[in-house]
C-alpha cells in the first residue's frame, strides 16, 4: 500500500487523509439535515478534531518525534474550540470515546509512528497497523463527537442564537403596550 493512496494533496498548503475528509463530510451532512445548525456542524468538526490533534501533538513530542513547544502552542491554539463544543452542550459518546483511547494506547505501545508522506524510506515503510490504530480511532472519535453533537441541547440554543441574527431591528426594540403614558 502506498502513501499517496490514503492522502489527498493540495499543493503547497496541505496533505490530509481521505478518511479525515469523508468523516468531515459525514459530520457535516448529517448534522445540517438533522439540525440546520452550521454554528454547530462547525463547533461539532473543530471539537472532534481539536481533541485527536491535542493528544496527537503531545503524544507525538512526547515519543521525541517532534518538539515539544510547537505542540504545546498548538494544542493551547486550538483548546478554545473543545472548551466552546464543552459550553455549548456537546459531549462525545463516551463508549466510541473510550474506544479511540484504547486505539492511542495501542499505538503508543507499538511506538506512536504516523505514516507521512516525505517520511517513509527503506527501512520505514508504511505500517498499516500503525494506519488502523490511527484511522479507526479518529474515526470512532469523530462518530462519538457527532453522536454527542445530535444528543446534545446545542442545536436548539445555536439556532435561537442564529435566529436572532436575522430578526428585523425593530423586533430587538423594547415595545411598549398601547396606551401606556412615559413618565
Amino acid at each position: 500500500m502506498g502513501i499517496d493512496s490514503v492522502w489527498l494533496y493540495v499543493p503547497q498548503v496541505i496533505y490530509i487523509r481521505i478518511a479525515t475528509v469523508a468523516m468531515i463530510v459525514v459530520i457535516a451532512t448529517v448534522l445540517a439535515l438533522r439540525t440546520r445548525s452550521f454554528p454547530l456542524v462547525a463547533l461539532t468538526i473543530l471539537s472532534w478534531m481539536g481533541v485527536y490533534e491535542i493528544v496527537w501533538q503531545i503524544g507525538y513530542a512526547a515519543f521525541g518525534y517532534q518538539p515539544l513547544r510547537p505542540a504545546l502552542q498548538f494544542s493551547f491554539a486550538v483548546f478554545g474550540w473543545l472548551i466552546l463544543g464543552h459550553i455549548s452542550g456537546i459531549r462525545p459518546d463516551k463508549y466510541l470515546t473510550a474506544f479511540w483511547a484504547l486505539t492511542i494506547i495501542a499505538w503508543m505501545l507499538l511506538g506512536f509512528r504516523a505514516n507521512f508522506p516525505g517520511t517513509l524510506y527503506p527501512g520505514r515503510e508504511f505500517s498499516i497497523v500503525n494506519e488502523i490504530l490511527n484511522e479507526s480511532g479518529k474515526i470512532a472519535l469523530g462518530f462519538a463527537y457527532l453522536l454527542g453533537a445530535l444528543r446534545s441541547r446545542a442545536p436548539r440554543a445555536l439556532r435561537a442564537e442564529q435566529a436572532k441574527l436575522y430578526e428585523p431591528a425593530s423586533t430587538l426594540l423594547p415595545v411598549e403596550p398601547a396606551g401606556s403614558a412615559r413618565a
